[in-house]
């Protein structure tokens, strides 16, 4: 039970700040790629606007009055204008030109030689029609004046190296951070589960315990009835005291079976179920008679299913047993309750079905917590509400599911076996 909590509790934690974690560095990503393809952009544009003017890029206006120093500086601040100067002089830049009259020229080619003129020119052709975008590592804006078509490149091999270096370091921080993230996760979970755990196990040992404590004094109010029914003979102040203190020992006879099935471990093994539950609700049979109940049942011969054969066992009379007490009669006919055992899609299924007032949906959980009971009634009814606790801790420690349904005026217990 504590493992699970601090499983979802560790995946509840990984989820939220792996959630935020990949949020903030894929925004920081996705923002940082879209600055720089902007302003490579804007570069290629005013790149592109000296070439249609014919404008030399160390033109004053372009550079302005600032020329280099002894060792290569344009000056003091590389921000602003000047940085998109030496951005203008450092790209590696391409163009071709269409005239109206259809000839076509490249008017630039970078100086690294890794395009020709005929490659330049069918790249060109391939976009002329189009207004800006990527092709390959080229980025190109088409510029058309009407007498001739301008087709500028800037290559983007750098850019694009640059990004898909910090991608990998944004994903290899990223792993080292979910895996920083899951040590503390646990650390968390442990820190918050292990208070939880420890007042559990004390008031898992006080119910043992005090079960224990109880059942002495019970035998002894129960032998000491017996002596004074000798004496006296009957006496209905002293029934009430024998009816009471036989209601404690069942009571504390069932607080012991509960606190010994939480976190139990069995040995489970092959056993044939449908033998098991055929033998178990035969004695079931003359108390359901006495209460105007039948019990029909459709088992299926030889399902084997793993599991521990007492409990289970256990568990099949409990489920029996709450089904003959909260079935409701129609009538004079006698009520029917229904036991089905089959296979379904590789596992083994047991229903146990009884016709009863609808468990509302807000009950059919807390129905398998200890003490509940669907009516707020205090009228005894024999059953203290801890059976079905008792029937969960069971299916729980033989690694199956039990759950309760609703359909067509009947309540439904399935226990499905893996």
């Amino acid at each position: 039970m504590f493992k699970k909590a601090k499983r979802k509790i560790v995946l509840s934690i990984l989820a939220i700040l792996c959630a935020v974690l990949v949020g903030t560095l894929g925004m920081i990503y996705l923002a940082s790629f879209l600055s720089v393809t902007l302003n490579n952009f804007e570069i290629l544009e005013k790149r592109t606007e000296m070439l249609t003017n014919n404008t030399p890029i160390e033109q004053k206006g372009i550079m302005g009055d600032k020329k280099p120093d002894d060792f290569g500086n344009m000056g003091e601040d590389m921000h602003g204008p000047d940085k998109m100067e030496r951005n203008l002089q450092i790209g590696t830049f391409y163009a071709v030109k269409f005239s109206s009259s259809g000839e076509t020229v490249v008017i630039e080619n970078g100086a690294d030689g890794l395009y020709s003129d005929d490659d330049l020119i069918s790249i060109a052709e391939s976009v002329r029609e189009k207004e800006k975008g990527r092709t390959g590592e080229l980025l190109y804006i088409v510029t058309n004046n009407g007498d001739e078509t301008v087709v500028s490149f800037m290559d983007n091999t750098v850019f694009t190296d640059s990004f898909s270096m910090l991608f990998w370091f944004t994903v290899l921080f990223g792993i080292i951070a979910i895996i920083v993230i899951t040590f503390i996760s646990v650390y968390i979970a442990n820190r918050i589960v292990s208070p939880m755990e420890e007042t559990y196990q004390k008031q898992k040992q006080f119910t043992a315990d005090a079960g224990h404590e109880l059942k002495t004094p019970i035998a002894a109010v129960s032998a000491n009835a017996e002596l004074l029914r000798r004496e006296i003979g009957e006496n209905k102040w002293l029934s009430n005291i024998e009816f009471e203190n036989e209601r404690m020992k069942a009571l504390v006879t069932e607080l012991l079976e509960l606190a010994r099935n939480e976190n139990k471990t069995v040995d489970k093994k092959p056993c044939d179920l449908s033998h098991l539950v055929t033998g178990t609700i035969l004695p079931l049979e003359a108390t359901a008679f006495e209460k105007g109940v039948v019990i029909e049942n459709n088992i299926e011969s030889g399902i084997v299913a793993n599991i521990d054969e007492k409990s289970i066992g256990q568990l099949v009379t409990i489920l029996v047993d709450n089904a003959i007490s909260h079935t409701t009669k129609k009538g004079e006919e006698p009520a029917v309750v229904k036991v089905d055992l089959f296979s379904h899609k590789g596992n083994s299924v047991l229903t146990i079905s009884n016709p009863g007032e609808a468990i509302p949906e807000s009950e059919r959980e807390k129905i398998f917590e200890r003490f509940y009971r669907t009516d707020n009634s205090h009228e005894f009814t024999g059953h203290y509400g801890l059976g079905l606790a008792i029937a969960k801790n069971i299916a729980n420690i033989n690694d199956a599911k039990i759950s309760v349904s609703c359909p067509d005026g009947l309540v439904s217990f399935k226990v499905v076996f893996k």
